[in-house]
């Protein structure tokens, strides 16, 4: 059954082969979804992947990777990461809506605005821009 991600769409979620694959995605944009024979032909590797994934997955997962409905995302880096819908954890799968924001800071120094990138930085934020006003 297919997860419940649609395309352009942005997510964060778990991955069920944490040693492979990494813990989670955090904010990845869903650019296409694809059946193993159309995956196969721009992402050979997926053969091995799913063989060397499946050992970890939860009994009764499909040992058939033409069985699976493969995800490709996007990461915020614009990493490609192509995902089996069996080694995601669909209970933890969380749509990321996107909104602007703006921030004023008033009376403050040169100084303060560096600091600010810097933590708007270290917090992962690098779609950001600060004037001097």
């Amino acid at each position: 059954m297919p997860l419940p991600f649609d395309i352009g769409k942005r997510y964060t979620f778990n991955t069920l082969a944490p040693a492979i694959l990494g813990t989670n995605l955090e904010n990845a944009k869903l650019v296409s979804i694809m059946d193993y024979e159309n995956i196969v032909k721009q992402e050979n590797f997926i053969k091995n992947t799913y063989a060397n994934i499946l050992p970890i997955l939860p009994n009764g997962t499909p040992t058939d990777p033409r069985s699976s409905i493969y995800y490709i995302f996007e990461t915020l880096s614009g990493d490609r990461k192509v995902l089996s819908q069996y080694w995601v954890d669909e209970g933890t799968i969380e749509e990321i809506e996107l909104i602007n924001f703006k921030i004023t800071v008033t009376d403050s120094s040169l100084g303060k605005m560096t600091t600010i990138r810097n933590l708007l930085n270290s917090a992962g934020i690098t779609n950001f821009n600060i004037e001097q006003i």
